[in-house]
């Protein structure tokens, strides 16, 4: 999808790209390169029996990821508790080696609620090596917390 900026009262191209919904941002807090992606992007319910193959799969297709996450109360077929935005358990981070992801262990860790990481099984290749992390950190712009909330209010 072709991205444009108003500028001049005209639409000018500044690329190809994909547009998210305010729901769909999440930032993921991580060091050493590594990188945590969303099973569910979209939000929708997805089946327990299928969390294995597929967080897999996404984990066999981006080298520096070593996690899967999914809330749990995004699990089909599983009730999952609800706690108030002020408990503790709101927020509980489960972590489940993708080997042992299988449909009961997910749906039993889903009843505890909070969110549910799949974990990468070799441990070998997480992150990137220490040279890309430099090059990439050379090649960034830099922003604080504070810009980055108030550009995301804008959306």
């Amino acid at each position: 999808m072709k991205i444009f900026v108003k500028k001049d009262n005209n639409l000018k191209p500044i690329g190809e790209g994909r547009i998210y919904s305010k729901s769909q941002l999440r930032l993921n807090e991580f060091t050493n390169g590594k990188v945590s992606l969303t099973l569910n992007p979209n939000g929708q319910d997805v089946r327990a029996s299928s969390i294995q193959t597929s967080a897999q799969n996404m984990l066999n297709q981006v080298p520096q990821a070593t996690a899967v996450t999914v809330q749990s109360d995004d699990i089909d077929g599983v009730s999952t508790p609800t706690f108030s935005a002020s408990d503790p358990r709101n927020d509980t981070v489960q972590n489940i080696a993708a080997k042992n992801a299988n449909g009961a262990t997910i749906q039993q860790a889903a009843k505890n609620g909070g969110t549910i990481n799949i974990t990468k099984d070799d441990s070998q290749q997480n992150g990137l090596g220490e040279s890309r992390i430099i090059e990439m950190r050379k090649n960034s712009i830099p922003f604080t917390k504070k810009e980055l909330s108030n550009f995301l209010s804008t959306l």
